[in-house]
């Protein structure tokens, strides 16, 4: 069964740490089983929800979620992504 992983990144409170994550994200993106995509659709359909950078990773199953988000090539991009923003993460077993 599939699992999602969805960022939904508040503000950016550091750009140039942000600017940081590029170089870094390259090792754990090529350890990824998923899909990602930075351009979730911004139709707010209600509330107050306005992202400033989402993030939606599709992968295999929460088993692949869990193990990519806790790995060693992750760490150093989860490091600076939490210092240089305002954000939620959440997974979503997916049907």
């Amino acid at each position: 069964m599939p699992a999602y992983f969805l960022v939904d990144t508040r503000e950016i409170k550091d750009a140039a740490k942000m600017r940081n994550t590029k170089p870094v994200s390259r090792p754990s993106s090529k350890s990824l089983a998923g899909a990602i995509s930075s351009s979730v659709a911004r139709l707010r359909l209600w509330r107050e929800w306005r992202p400033v950078f989402p993030v939606l990773i599709q992968f295999p199953s929460m088993d692949e979620a869990r193990r990519w988000y806790d790995s060693e090539d992750y760490r150093e991009l989860k490091r600076l992504r939490l210092a240089a923003t305002s954000s939620s993460g959440v997974f979503i077993a997916g049907l």
